[in-house]
């Protein structure tokens, strides 16, 4: 959740379009434990086996992380 992804499809694939799944149980140095639940005016994409052979679908044009610090702030 804290990169950004400016892609472009090489071939029609299949994804899934919707709200990020809410983030449960992410600890702080701290003790305490975080829920991230995402933007709510933002969609997320989900493109199934993109860790495999989807993964060549996409031709990736920016890659940014868009936290700023070791807290997600």
């Amino acid at each position: 959740m804290d990169v950004s992804i400016k892609a472009y499809l090489r071939f029609d694939t299949e994804v899934y379009v919707g709200r990020g799944k809410t983030q449960y149980r992410d600890m702080l140095p701290n003790g305490m434990f975080v829920t991230l639940a995402g933007w709510p005016d933002i969609d997320q994409l989900y493109i199934p086996g993109l860790g495999g052979l989807s993964f060549n679908t996409l031709d990736i044009v920016r890659q940014k992380i868009v936290t700023t610090d070791g807290w997600g702030f």
